[in-house]
């Protein structure tokens, strides 16, 4: 929302307030920490902002929608689950 213009913040607030919040628990910045060295020996960086999306994620089970290409990264090396829409069935389930 940082980069929306006056006129788009509304039709977006919108948008944004059937999105479920998850809050930031203690533990995830010791767990952010350790999944940045893990991507660091691998020679991997990714924002700290990505990383705790990520981070949460995974802690509660969830899939992260995201176009970002950091987030393809940690899905290779954290095992992320994204969730990758398509038109006629491509959707499945993951296990």
């Amino acid at each position: 929302m940082g980069g929306a213009r006056e006129q788009e913040r509304r039709p977006l607030n919108g948008y944004f307030s059937v999105l479920p919040y998850l809050q930031i628990r203690d533990g995830d910045w010791s767990t952010a920490c350790a999944y940045a060295r893990r991507l660091s020996d691998k020679d991997v960086r990714v924002p700290w902002s990505d990383l705790l999306i990520a981070t949460i994620a995974l802690r509660v089970g969830c899939r992260v929608y995201s176009l970002d290409k950091h987030f393809a990264l940690m899905k290779e090396h954290l095992g992320l689950s994204l969730y990758e829409p398509g038109y006629g069935g491509a959707y499945a389930a993951e296990s």
